[in-house]
C-alpha cells in the first residue's frame, strides 16, 4: 500500500509517532513497531510501496501468521542488524537459516496439531478433593472413618474407577493400534509424541494422593483391589510401545529436509533420514507399512526443496547452460542417493516384517519422480538446443543463412520458456506436463527445418571437398551433432 494508506491504517491501531517511523525506513529495509496495547507490526518499505504484518499481543496469534512475521520481517532485520555491525556473509547467511528452521518448525508443531492425543480422563470425587485440600489432611490413615461406610459414596467411587480403566485402555489401544489413517511424518511425529505424554500424565495421577484415598477407601470395601497393579503393568507396556514408535520419528530430520538451500544440505539431509530409518526401524514398534509410508511422504520435501533450490536461482530454462548442468549432475546425486537409501530400507523392512507376521507395502515411486523426468528432458531439451547453437554460431562467421537460422532458434527458444512458467519448467502437475509437452513439441517442430538445413550444408561441404585434411577441419565444426538421427543419414550418404 501506499504511503499515505500505511500511515493511516497504522495510527487506527495505535501506533504513536507512525509517521515519523515510516519516512526513516529506507527503501528495501524493514522496521518493527510496538503499539500502545503491545501488538507489534513490523513494516516493510519498497520504493513508494509499504508492506506490513501485525501480530497482537492478547490475540491469538495463528503459527501461519508467525512464521510468516519470522520469514518477512525478523529475517530481513537481524540481516540488517549483522550488516551494520560487520557480520560476515557466511555467518548471516547460517543466521536466516537457523530463523528459517524455527519458522518450518512453527508450522511442522502446527500441522501435527489436528491428530494429537486427547490425554486421560481421570477425574477425582469433589469429597475426596475436598479431604486432601483440608489442612487436617496428612496422610492416607487421616481420612475420615464415616467415608469408608458412605455407601453412596463408594458406589460412585467405584463407578469413576471404571471410567479410569476405559481411559487408559484407550491410550492402550492407541499404542497398539496407531492413529489408523496415514499421516504425514509431522502428524506422526505429533501423534506418538502426544501418546507418550498422555501415559505419563495418566502415571504421574495414578500415584497422586487423590487416587490412591479413592483405591483405599474402595479396598476397605474390597471392591477394585487389583486396579492398581493391573493399571501399572498396562501402563507400562503400552508407553514402552509408544516410546519405541516415538524413537524413530521423533528424530525424523523434516525441518532439514524441508530448509535445505543447496544441493549439498538436501543430499546431506537425506543422508541423515536414511541412516536414521535405517537404525531405527529394527528396535522400533512401528508398523512396517506405516514405516514405508513415512519414506514415500518425505521423498515430497525432496521435491520441493530442489524446485524451491532452482526457482531461487532462475529456473531451468534462464541460467547459464554450464549451471544447469551443475545442476542436472547435483540433483541426480541426492535423487541416487535416496533411491540407495530407500533399497536399503527395503531390505531391512522386508527381513523385519518376516520376523513380525506382517506384509511389506508395494514399491511405490517417490514424489520427486516427475521432477527427475523433467530435469532429464530438461537437459534432453537444453543439451540439443546448446549443440545447434554451438554449429551456427560457428557457421556465421562464413554464412549468413546461418545467423537467419540461429535467429529462428533463439525464437524457438524464447517461445518454449514463455510457455513454461517464465523459463521456471519446474511445475510437474498435470497442467505443467501439459504445457511442457506442447511448448516441447512446438520446439521440435520448430528445430526441424534448422536441423535440415544443417545437415543439407553439411553434406554439400563435405562433398565438395577434396582435401582430407579440410574435411577433417569442417567435421569438427560439426562434432556436437554427429550423434544427432538427423545427422547419421547425411554421414551415411557421404561415405557412400
Amino acid at each position: 500500500m501506499q504511503q499515505a494508506a500505511a500511515l493511516s491504517t497504522l495510527i487506527s491501531l495505535g501506533y504513536r509517532d507512525s509517521a515519523e517511523n515510516i519516512r526513516s525506513i529506507a527503501d528495501g529495509r524493514t522496521k518493527l513497531l510496538r503499539g500502545e496495547s503491545g501488538q507489534f507490526a513490523a513494516v516493510s518499505r519498497h520504493g513508494d510501496a509499504f508492506d506490513f504484518l501485525v501480530i497482537g499481543a492478547d490475540t491469538e496469534c495463528p503459527v501461519g501468521t508467525l512464521r510468516e512475521f519470522l520469514e518477512s520481517a525478523i529475517i530481513p532485520m537481524s540481516d540488517e542488524y549483522a550488516m551494520d555491525i560487520g557480520v560476515a556473509k557466511p555467518e548471516r547467511e547460517s543466521l536466516r537459516k537457523r530463523i528459517r528452521e524455527a519458522a518450518v518448525a512453527l508450522d511442522v508443531l502446527a500441522k501435527g496439531q489436528k491428530v494429537r492425543v486427547r490425554p486421560a480422563d481421570i477425574v477425582v470425587h469433589p469429597q475426596i478433593l475436598e479431604v486432601v485440600q483440608s489442612p487436617e489432611y496428612t496422610s492416607i490413615e487421616s481420612v475420615p472413618e464415616h467415608m469408608i461406610n458412605d455407601l453412596g459414596l463408594i458406589n460412585q467411587l467405584q463407578s469413576q474407577v471404571l471410567h479410569w480403566r476405559k481411559e487408559i485402555d484407550r491410550l492402550v489401544q492407541l499404542s497398539r493400534l496407531g492413529p489408523g489413517a496415514t499421516l504425514s511424518a509431522e502428524e506422526e511425529t505429533m501423534f506418538w509424541s502426544s501418546l507418550d505424554a498422555a501415559f505419563v500424565n495418566a502415571q504421574i495421577t495414578l500415584s497422586s494422593d487423590p487416587i490412591k484415598i479413592s483405591l483405599h477407601l474402595l479396598a476397605r470395601n474390597r471392591r477394585a483391589t487389583g486396579f492398581m497393579m493391573d493399571m501399572t503393568q498396562v501402563l507400562d507396556t503400552g508407553r514402552l510401545r509408544a516410546a519405541g514408535v516415538l524413537n524413530l520419528v521423533q528424530g525424523l530430520p523434516i525441518v532439514a529436509l524441508r530448509t535445505a538451500d543447496t544441493e549439498e544440505s538436501l543430499l546431506n539431509a537425506a543422508k541423515q533420514f536414511w541412516e536414521h530409518m535405517i537404525s531405527k526401524l529394527r528396535i522400533s514398534s512401528l508398523p512396517i507399512e506405516r514405516a514405508m509410508s513415512l519414506t514415500d511422504s518425505l521423498s515430497a520435501e525432496v521435491d520441493s526443496s530442489l524446485k524451491a533450490i532452482q526457482k531461487s536461482r532462475g529456473g531451468l530454462l534462464n541460467i547459464p547452460f554450464q549451471s544447469f548442468y551443475t545442476f542436472v549432475e547435483a540433483s541426480c546425486t541426492v535423487f541416487e542417493a535416496w533411491s540407495e537409501g530407500y533399497d536399503r530400507c527395503r531390505m531391512a523392512a522386508r527381513e523385519i516384517a518376516s520376523k513380525r507376521g506382517e506384509t511389506l507395502p508395494t514399491r511405490r515411486p517417490p514424489a520427486f519422480a516427475g521432477l527427475r523426468t523433467r530435469i532429464e528432458e530438461a537437459f534432453e531439451f537444453r543439451s540439443h538446443n546448446s549443440a545447434l547453437r554451438a554449429v551456427l554460431e560457428r557457421q556465421t562467421l562464413t554464412s549468413s543463412a546461418a545467423g537467419e537460422l540461429l535467429d529462428k532458434l533463439d525464437s524457438a527458444y524464447r517461445s518454449v520458456v514463455q510457455q513454461c512458467d517464465a523459463g521456471f519448467a519446474l511445475d510437474t502437475s498435470p497442467s505443467g506436463v501439459a504445457s511442457w509437452s506442447s511448448a516441447h513439441e512446438e520446439y521440435a517442430s520448430t528445430t526441424e527445418d534448422i536441423e535440415e538445413a544443417i545437415a543439407l550444408q553439411f553434406q554439400e561441404t563435405i562433398c565438395e571437398m577434396q582435401n582430407l585434411t579440410a574435411m577433417a577441419q569442417f567435421s569438427a565444426d560439426f562434432a556436437q551433432l554427429v550423434d544427432r538421427p538427423f545427422m547419421e543419414t547425411r554421414q551415411a550418404f557421404v561415405h557412400q
